[in-house]
């Protein structure tokens, strides 16, 4: 899935999340049901919506940090022995690879092990974005439901989202 899919995905959820913790006040203080809340709906929905959209862009920035290099590894693990063994060369061969999987060269035909290589390579990205999309939808689901949980008369949200401390 391409990253900008996967942001707009994020914006959306975060977006409903907002929609949700204000309707959720609102609902409540129409109702009748217990004290009065501190802040206005609005911040309630914002503290939702933030608690949905931070951890899953954390978790999105150590994806995105980590995914290359452990990517290179196991297609590095996964060459033949005699272009592992050219150590000085290694680095030039990934290239290779990676310039094969996004059409920036054209194959020999008596490169076999870098055109396995290359689909290796674009099996395992294509893979990784599956987990990413899989990994960022439950944690923006998971802080979704807890934080609009939190959602009670006694939360201060305006404090919350301008981090400031309370009176």
């Amino acid at each position: 899935m391409p990253v900008s899919i996967l942001l707009s995905g994020l914006l959306a959820l975060s977006l409903i999340g907002y929609a949700f913790g204000r309707q959720r006040v609102i609902a409540a203080v129409l109702g009748g049901r217990g004290p009065s809340y501190h802040s206005l709906p609005g911040y309630y929905g914002g503290y939702v919506a933030l608690w949905c959209l931070l951890p899953a862009l954390l978790v999105f920035a150590l994806w995105q940090v980590l995914e290359p290099a452990l990517i290179r590894a196991a297609v590095i693990a996964a060459l033949p022995a005699e272009l592992q063994a050219d150590t000085g060369r290694l680095g030039l061969v990934y290239n290779d690879i990676r310039n094969l999987v996004t059409g920036s060269a054209l194959l020999d035909q008596s490169s076999a092990a870098l055109a396995a290589a290359a689909e290796y390579y674009s099996t395992l990205l294509r893979r990784s974005r599956i987990a990413l999309t899989i990994v960022m939808l439950i944690v923006c689901g998971g802080s979704l439901i807890w934080a609009s949980r939190r959602v009670r008369p006694e939360l201060r949200a305006l404090t919350w989202i301008f981090l400031s401390k309370p009176d």
